[in-house]
Formats: structure tokens, sequence, C-alpha cells
């Protein structure tokens, strides 16, 4: 496991249009100063897409790729070969398996609120954390709600919400996420 401490961007848009002829390695250099970010021990075969964030800590394990825009908030665990594609939101407290599929505009939201009183109805703020099994294939524009275990080798269609556990080797879609059948 490798991990990532505190805000990252990826360095790889910088690296392009140095490349590219855009940009001189002297103002690539003074613009890295302004941008937050922290050393990363890269895993093997780990690839970052642009403008990646991490805010950490993210422990990541090998062979995994985390496309453009994903937006990780740790602590967050990442098994090996995982695939993460464009613009990804993950919340704290949110551990992936090993082989683990996540389809574009996921939204893995750990945290939430209790309801308050009239005068301000977001009250006291909570997280629970979510848990995905291995193998699982989280298909496009999924959102999954806090407090949910995913077991492994499940499919999440695309366009569901998640708002309770999958059992397992079971594929479940829809608004909310219900059985479809078992794999």
């Amino acid at each position: 496991m490798y991990v990532v401490h505190g805000p990252r961007r990826s360095p790889q848009v910088m690296d392009r249009l140095i490349r590219m002829g855009v940009l001189t390695e002297k103002i690539a250099g003074r613009l890295r100063g302004l941008v937050p970010r922290t050393n990363v021990q890269h895993a093997p075969r780990f690839r970052l897409g642009p403008n990646a964030t991490f805010e950490g800590p993210v422990s990541i394990g090998r062979d995994v790729f985390v496309s453009r825009n994903a937006d990780i908030l740790g602590p967050v665990t990442i098994g090996n070969n995982v695939f993460i594609s464009r613009d990804c939101y993950i919340r704290k407290e949110t551990t992936i398996a090993d082989k683990v599929s996540i389809g574009p505009f996921v939204r893995i939201i750990t945290d939430g609120h209790e309801i308050g009183f009239p005068e301000q109805r977001a009250g006291d703020s909570r997280v629970e954390p979510i848990s995905i099994g291995e193998g699982t294939w989280i298909g496009a524009s999924v959102t999954i709600l806090g407090g949910v275990t995913i077991g492994a080798g499940s499919v999440i269609a695309a366009g569901s919400l998640v708002r309770s556990n999958v059992a397992p080797n079971t594929l479940v879609g829809g608004v909310p996420a219900r059985f479809i059948r078992s794999l």
C-alpha cells in the first residue's frame, strides 16, 4: 500500500504543457509552488488522470487507475487492480476492495446530517462508512449512501441509488436500487 497525505493535484497536466512547449520548466516550477501538493510514493503501475485530487490519507494498492477529475477525500482505502473512472467523488471512511471497477460520475457519499429542528433542518453531521467488495462493478452515475456494504462480485446498474446493503454476487438497479437477479 502507498499513502497520499494532504491535498494533491495531478502533475501530469503541467508535464504535458512543458512537452508541448506551452510552458517552460522555470515557469512550471513557479506554478507548481502555488498548487497545494504532497509527496506521493507511486505504487507499481499507479496511474493518475489530469485534475484528480486527493485529500488524504488515501491508501492505494498496486495497478490502480484514477481517471481525470476524480475527487477522493480520505481516509479512503483502495485495493489492488482498481479502476476509478472520470469525475468520481469518494468521501472519507470508504473501503474499496481489489478488482473493483467504478464507472464515470459515481458518488460515494459517507457523510450526511441528522434531521434538525425547524429553524435548521440539516442537523448534526454523521459519517457512516461504505465498503465495496472484491470484484464489484459500479455503473455510471451511481450514488451510494453512507452505511452501505456492497458484497463481492456484485453489479450496480447505471443511474442507481444504493441506500441499503447489497448481497454478494447480485445485480441491483433503480432508484432506490432493488434486487434484479443473482449472478
